[in-house]
């Protein structure tokens, strides 16, 4: 630890100093827990940290209401003179998509909730509305409109909708609500057919508001949230507001993760009966870590879940905390017990390997596993030579030109993405990504600007990249 004494100024045209901005230091490797300092300035602008961690990458972030966010790299050694100069924010252009929403008969829907991948607003006593579209709107993304007694109404095709419309917008759009919604009841019995009480039952392939988001929102439930449909005493279920098609239900016990698994059911259904195999756990699973390369990866975290949900495209999973994770040994091995015989995963992890998760088959020798993982390399981008005003962000590819996931691990917790923005000094903080990087690519608004081969190796604590733009 270090003692800092800082102050920083913030001048105007009037060269009046501002209150109340926060000042943050990033860890962008915090495994130590620690909690990030903060600072809010005084009258005259000035601000001070006593004591901060000396860290490997750290910045400092200072954010202020209509102003930008100013980031630096933590001073070395103390600083008692430190002035942070920050400029009056850029008005913001937003693109809007905007429509009208109907009730079955034609008129207006007062009130319908309409989202577009998360943002959502409501429809005024017209039935219209306007939401803002996200700069990396994905093809995939629909426009949804949901109210309280009715069907929602989704236009699937609006994020492609929308591409094709850029650099425009689209135009107004017509969202008609469906009628009552539909359900599907039943009960859920042990294999002697028993009820079992308390188990939850959802959908396993409900219909995504926003593709690829964790944890999944589907169009059934934004009227009711995310409330989990549990069985009663006698082992009955119902699930509200569905669509006009069939669906694929699972149920678990939320203590074993004992699970059943329907098969498809079409709304509307009243008697479905999902019955629990005589054997839902495996008694022991054990196996090995491996690099790609076959080296065992010591202390890798191993845990089970159970595929909860699996819309198309990716699948999501539900980690439980109440079972034992256990740690791989020199040889990179481990043993759980009581692991789920159906719809089970193994999640691995660790400060070696990128997260990772694999679903346990049924032909699978579960005493003998073998899990493949990519190991963790630390990069940094610096980016010189760009004077636009559109920010920058960055993309890593693999061998076959598609995007990996880039990590950004802090003191607790970590986020996950497919492309990372550069602050305003033209660079990414320290990000993790897959050993399988083999391009990294510099965009703006979503056009390619620079490629390069990279070749990042685990052995260096970061792989500094610096790009220059002709």
């Amino acid at each position: 630890m270090c003692p800092v004494t800082s102050v920083t100024h913030v001048p105007g045209l009037t060269r009046i100093p501002l209150s109340r901005i926060r000042h943050d230091f990033l860890y962008q490797l915090g495994p130590t827990g620690l909690a990030q300092p903060r600072e809010t300035t005084d009258s005259s602008g000035g601000f001070a940290f006593r004591k901060v961690p000396v860290v490997t990458g750290a910045m400092i972030t200072v954010r202020r209401q209509d102003y930008e966010t100013a980031v630096l790299p933590l001073p070395p050694a103390d600083e008692h003179d430190l002035v942070v100069r920050l400029r009056p924010s850029r008005p913001r252009t937003v693109a809007m998509a905007t429509g009208t929403v109907l009730l079955p008969d034609g008129s207006p829907a007062l009130g319908a909730r309409v989202v577009l991948d998360m943002v959502g607003t409501h429809t005024n006593g017209d039935g219209a509305f306007s939401v803002e579209i996200a700069r990396d709107l994905d093809d995939t993304t629909p426009l949804v409109a949901s109210l309280a007694g009715h069907r929602p109404a989704i236009r699937t095709d609006f994020g492609a909708l929308v591409s094709a419309s850029s650099p425009s917008v689209p135009p107004p759009v017509t969202l008609v609500l469906g009628p009552t919604p539909l359900s599907i009841g039943g009960i859920v019995v042990d294999a002697d057919g028993g009820p079992l009480a308390g188990w939850t039952v959802d959908l396993l392939d409900g219909t995504p508001v926003s593709p690829g988001r964790f944890p999944p929102t589907f169009v059934e439930s934004l009227e009711r949230g995310r409330v989990p449909f549990v069985t009663d005493e006698s082992g009955a279920f119902r699930i509200d507001g569905l669509l006009d098609r069939s669906y694929v239900l699972r149920a678990y016990d939320g203590k074993t993760l004992a699970s059943v698994k329907s098969a498809p059911i079409r709304a509307g259904t009243v008697d479905a009966v999902m019955r629990l195999a005589t054997d839902p756990l495996h008694p022991r699973v054990a196996g090995r870590i491996l690099s790609r390369e076959g080296i065992p990866v010591a202390g890798a975290t191993v845990i089970p879940g159970l595929v909860t949900h699996r819309p198309e495209g990716p699948s999501y999973y539900m980690h439980p905390g109440h079972l034992r994770l256990v740690v791989t040994d020199g040889r990179g091995t481990f043993e759980l017990e009581g692991v789920p015989r159906r719809g089970a995963f193994l999640a691995v992890s660790g400060d070696r390997v990128m997260p990772d998760s694999r679903e346990l088959l049924e032909h699978d020798d579960v005493l003998n596993l073998e899990l493949r993982v990519a190991l963790r390399v630390h990069f940094r981008v610096t980016v010189s030579g760009w004077t636009e005003e559109e920010p920058l962000q960055i993309e890593l590819v693999d061998g076959a030109g598609q995007r990996i996931s880039i990590d950004r691990f802090q003191a607790g917790g970590w986020g996950s993405s497919s492309r990372e923005k550069l602050d305003e000094l033209g660079r990414t903080g320290i990000l993790s990504v897959s050993e399988d990087a083999r391009e990294l690519r510099v965009l703006s608004g979503g056009v390619i600007l620079y490629r390069e081969d990279v070749t990042l190796l685990p052995e260096i604590e970061v792989n500094e990249i610096t790009v220059t733009l002709p």
